[in-house]
């Protein structure tokens, strides 16, 4: 769960200030939204080609494959300077205008309802508090149409379980003590955290990450298909990525295991163990 209060003006911001440099930060080879990237190509291939929304744009670095595939495509994002920086990433591809719009996920009224066969939205729901999210939902359900597709990315909740710090305790409080019928909840973190090496690390988080800037959250795979069933979204496929080989406190001290963690990546996408070991992942929705 994030530790920031939300605040849209405060990640409108904060995806404007990265604009410039989103590409060379993010999309490098070996980053996750790479490996996001090429995920989303791969489904978009087992999906009837239509009309395609990228309802959180970013940078463009799906709408210029879509534009480069021969997409009808058009793109949204909160963040003003994300949409300038998607312009300027299709303006050297394409002489055709491609519809972008600067909105919020629930608020895209420049398009139609069942304007699109595809939506993805890509990493952009997790930066919504669960409070708002069923908005976000009904807009995403308004303007897919009948038998169309979702593809969203969402931070992997299930995660924390592989990680043996303090998100593994924190994980345990919220979802596993709630059910346990004791007076004391307090005394039994301290109980959870002796059974642990490193019960507070990491101590100092990565302040550059934008889950220690800007309000973010993550999902539990497990529970999603039946929240979007609520919106009339079928889940027909979950893939993962970002894999970590042994859990961060070893992998991230190891260039070994550092590589062999980019190894698992795209091949082991489907694989059950990926459910833990990877730290997010792409849902495939149905509109039924």
């Amino acid at each position: 769960m994030s530790r920031m209060n939300y605040d849209k003006d405060v990640t409108s911001k904060f995806f404007d200030q990265a604009a410039p440099g989103y590409d060379d930060t993010s999309y490098a080879q070996g980053q996750p939204n790479a490996y996001r990237l090429e995920l989303v190509k791969d489904i978009l291939k087992g999906l009837p080609k239509g009309r395609t929304l990228d309802a959180g744009c970013g940078s463009g670095q799906l709408m210029r494959y879509l534009v480069e595939q021969g997409y009808d495509c058009a793109g949204s994002d909160l963040s003003p300077g994300m949409v300038e920086q998607t312009r300027k990433t299709l303006s050297t591809l394409t002489d055709r205008s491609v519809p972008l719009m600067v909105a919020p996920l629930d608020r895209q009224s420049d398009f139609a309802d069942g304007g699109f066969d595809i939506i993805a939205s890509l990493g952009v729901i997790p930066y919504v508090p669960e409070s708002e999210e069923g908005a976000v939902y009904r807009e995403l359900r308004r303007l897919t149409k009948s038998g169309g597709y979702l593809i969203a990315a969402y931070e992997n909740a299930l995660f924390d379980l592989f990680t043996f710090n303090r998100y593994t305790v924190e994980f345990f409080e919220q979802n596993f003590l709630p059910l346990v019928a004791a007076p004391d909840r307090a005394n039994l973190r301290r109980q959870l955290e002796g059974l642990m090496v490193n019960p507070l690390a990491p101590a100092a988080p990565d302040q550059s990450a934008a889950r220690n800037q800007v309000f973010r959250r993550a999902e539990n795979p497990l529970v999603l298909p039946a929240k979007l069933k609520q919106y009339g979204f079928e889940v027909v496929d979950t893939c993962y990525y970002h894999f970590h080989a042994l859990p961060p406190l070893l992998r991230n001290s190891s260039p070994e295991l550092m590589q062999l963690s980019r190894d698992m990546e795209i091949r082991h996408a489907r694989a059950w163990q990926a459910m833990f070991m990877a730290s997010t992942f792409i849902t495939v929705a149905r509109v039924v």
